[in-house]
C-alpha cells in the first residue's frame, strides 16, 4: 500500500512536472539539448527518500523522451534546506524541496495547511486535498504567486519519530528538553 501510494504521487507529480515546464522544454527542444534542471534536495542518495526521487527523476526523463532530466543536489549540497525558498526563487535551483516552517511570514497561508495528523487514515486524500486546496484557494494562489513559485508536488511527513537514550517514563513531565510535534508540509517548489 505504502509504495502504490509513493508510486502514484510520484506519477502524478512527474505528469505536473511535465505539464509546467511544457514552454521552456519546447525553447530547450529547438536548442536540440535536453533541459537540465537542478533539484536541491536535502536528503542523502541512499534514504528511503533518496531512492524516490532518483525513481521519479528517471520517469521525468523517460516520460519526456530526454528532452528534460533532473540533475539531483544531494544533502544540501546546492541550497540549504532552511534557504530553499530563497534559492528557487533566485534561480540557483530549479527545484527544490521547502518547508513553510523555514518561512512562515512568507508562505503563511500554505503553513496553515500543516494540519498534524490530518492523514492518519488516508495519506492519498491528505495530500489531494492538500493540491486541490493549493490550487483552487485564491488567497494561497495568491501567495504563492506573489513568491513566484509553483508547487509541483505535496509532502506531507507527519509524525517525527522520537528517540530517546533512556525509556519514556510517567516522569516524562520532569524531564528537560523538547518533544517535536509534527513535521511541516514540505512542497516541491518550482521557481517561476
Amino acid at each position: 500500500m505504502k509504495k502504490r501510494m509513493v508510486r502514484l504521487v510520484a506519477m502524478g507529480m512527474s505528469l505536473l512536472f511535465v505539464a509546467v515546464v511544457f514552454a521552456t522544454t519546447c525553447m530547450a527542444q529547438e536548442a536540440g539539448k535536453p533541459l537540465v534542471l537542478k533539484f536541491a534536495n536535502p536528503v542523502p542518495q541512499q534514504s528511503w527518500f533518496g531512492t524516490q526521487f532518483e525513481w521519479w527523476g528517471k520517469e521525468v526523463d523517460k516520460r519526456t523522451g530526454g528532452k528534460v532530466k533532473i540533475q539531483i543536489f544531494w544533502m544540501e549540497s546546492l541550497v540549504k534546506w532552511k534557504d530553499m525558498l530563497r534559492g528557487v526563487q533566485s534561480g540557483i535551483a530549479d527545484i527544490g524541496w521547502g518547508s513553510s516552517t523555514y518561512h512562515p511570514s512568507n508562505l503563511p497561508l500554505f503553513l496553515m495547511l500543516d494540519n498534524p495528523f490530518s492523514f492518519r487514515q488516508d495519506y492519498v486524500a491528505a495530500l489531494l486535498a492538500q493540491i486541490d486546496t493549493t490550487e483552487n484557494e485564491p488567497n494561497l494562489r495568491a501567495e504563492m504567486e506573489r513568491e513566484g513559485i509553483i508547487m509541483m508536488g505535496p509532502h506531507i511527513s507527519g509524525q517525527m519519530q522520537i528517540g530517546s537514550k533512556k525509556p519514556i517514563d510517567s516522569d516524562v513531565r520532569r524531564r528537560k528538553g523538547e518533544i517535536p510535534g509534527s513535521v511541516r508540509n514540505e512542497p516541491y517548489l518550482y521557481g517561476l
